[in-house]
């Protein structure tokens, strides 16, 4: 077959579409999004063909801002039909952001078949609107269904990487030059890094210092350098153990080493520490499109999977008491562990794959 696949902006919506990607490679392939956002980069690291979509986000009450955009997603859809009306795909596979608008939108003009991946449990926007134009959405939490059509929505569960979870602890911690017998915090922003994260992480250091943690700061690769410069005189004392990292290639490695993980939540993320089996503190991005990290991470604390900080709340003694009262208490990080592992849902993928090869063959036989 002939399959396009779109979607991206942010790794939330990249990596699932990298993963099934993979499990697709004896199709012809080509991934459509935009120069700006990390499925250009990733896609290229993968060795997978990629399109240059032109999008723009329709945000705010910035008129002549969203009048732009829509001049830009119309042009993006221009593109985006002169190039599927070329290749004929038999599929589109949408993984969500505004980046997929102009595709969703031009495969729905040339009636090809499309699925619709949402990781949220509040579904994005480009889902809201191209879900009764699809073929079928599948979606990562059996919630999302409420929010649309009922009759194409399949709960699959978000697909992650293959090599998260195949790792043992203490292998992990040999690779990164830890002790096995110490506490391993694992703090993460989004794809991106996340800058008031970092800078509460780095005044909280400071309160830990006699504390025998040992943390993994995954900065983000613009925070990179900055993080380093202000965490001079604080890293890597006699007891408190600091590593900074701009970004992870192999996150597998890094959720592995890890007793517990402060992260936002996105949905890719959760998924990943669900599959890894990981407790952890999530603070959402407040400024996320209507609020669905809060949404995501709200769900998971009512699983007793984690533990939700907001970020109005988020101060440097905050962030240290919570994870000093976390850590003071193995059996409940062992148990909200066990619980996220129980909530995965290592089959997705292959849920997907048999849900994009039904909307092949239902297709082809109406038409």
């Amino acid at each position: 077959m002939k399959i396009v696949v779109t979607g991206g902006g942010t790794g939330g919506h990249v990596f699932p579409a990298l993963v099934l990607m993979q499990h697709l490679t004896s199709h012809e392939i080509v991934y459509a999004g935009s120069s700006k956002g990390l499925e250009k980069k990733l896609a290229a690291a993968y060795g997978f063909r990629f399109l240059e979509i032109d999008s723009m986000p329709l945000t705010g009450k910035r008129v002549l801002k969203n009048f732009i955009g829509i001049l830009v997603l119309c042009k993006g859809t221009l593109q985006s039909l002169l190039f599927l009306f070329k290749f004929k795909p038999n599929l589109i596979i949408g993984t969500g952001g505004y980046v997929s608008f102009p595709v969703l939108a031009a495969g729905w003009v040339l009636k090809i078949p499309t699925v619709l991946l949402e990781q949220n449990l509040l579904p994005g926007k480009t889902t809201r609107i191209f879900s009764r134009l699809s073929s079928c959405v599948c979606v990562s939490f059996e919630e999302t269904a409420k929010f649309l059509p009922k009759v194409k929505t399949k709960f699959t569960g978000n697909p992650v990487r293959a090599e998260i979870g195949s790792i043992q602890h203490d292998a992990a911690c040999a690779v990164l030059g830890l002790s096995a017998e110490r506490p391993v915090i694992l703090v993460m922003g989004a794809s991106q890094g996340a800058k008031s994260l970092n800078s509460c992480l780095l005044e909280a250091l400071r309160l830990m210092q006699d504390e025998t943690w040992q943390i993994l700061h995954l900065t983000g690769e613009s925070h990179y350098h900055d993080v380093l410069q202000k965490a001079q005189g604080v890293q890597n004392k006699e007891a408190l153990v600091y590593k900074a990292f701009p970004f992870a290639d192999k996150m597998e490695i890094f959720y592995a080493a890890s007793d517990l993980i402060v992260s936002r939540a996105g949905a890719t993320t959760i998924a990943e520490i669900l599959t890894a089996g990981k407790p952890s503190i999530l603070i959402p991005y407040p400024y996320a499109a209507d609020n669905h990290q809060e949404i995501n991470a709200r769900w998971l604390e009512e699983k007793k999977g984690c533990e939700m900080l907001l970020e109005k709340d988020l101060t440097p003694e905050s962030f240290y008491g919570i994870l000093k009262e976390w850590l003071s208490k193995p059996d409940k990080l062992k148990e909200a562990g066990k619980q996220a592992k129980l909530l995965s849902n290592p089959d997705a993928a292959e849920k997907i794959i048999a849900v994009l090869e039904e909307t092949v063959k239902r297709e082809s036989k109406t038409k």
